[in-house]
């Protein structure tokens, strides 16, 4: 089932809340935060895959670029002000590429293509980033 509702966990009062509804309809998104907004990457309705983006400022969504490559189940992760999407797949097969944007408060950043394939083509898998100490 796509929806484009959102749900979001409140640790204090350990509850569920609503939130803003996102800009696109999206199942099988990537999600990750960056400083303390959410951020959806990808997904899809129905057979439509996406390139699309979004990230929840405030109560509003606001789209980010489009990516290369549409992506659905795709792993998502931020560090340093980068956003992240990892595999995923496009609908007949598992992708092995990874694409990474600049998060800036310009919307004119756009997608590029990491030119550091995975091995193997990855649908549904996790990701997790570990900053570098100096």
């Amino acid at each position: 089932m796509s929806c484009f509702q959102v749900e979001i966990f409140d640790r204090r009062a350990h509850k569920w809340r609503p939130g803003p509804s996102m800009l696109n309809v999206r199942s099988g998104a990537g999600v990750t935060v960056h400083d303390r907004k959410i951020i959806a990457v990808g997904g899809h309705k129905g057979p439509e895959i996406h390139r699309s983006a979004e990230i929840l400022i405030g109560d509003e969504w606001m789209e980010l670029s489009n990516m290369a490559i549409p992506r659905r189940n795709t792993a998502a992760a931020a560090l340093n002000g980068l956003l992240y999407a990892v595999g995923g797949d496009d609908g007949s097969s598992n992708l092995s590429t990874i694409e990474c944007i600049q998060l800036t408060e310009k919307t004119e950043s756009q997608w590029k293509i990491i030119d550091a394939p995975m091995s193997q083509g990855r649908s549904y898998a996790g990701i997790a980033l570990i900053p570098k100490e100096f």
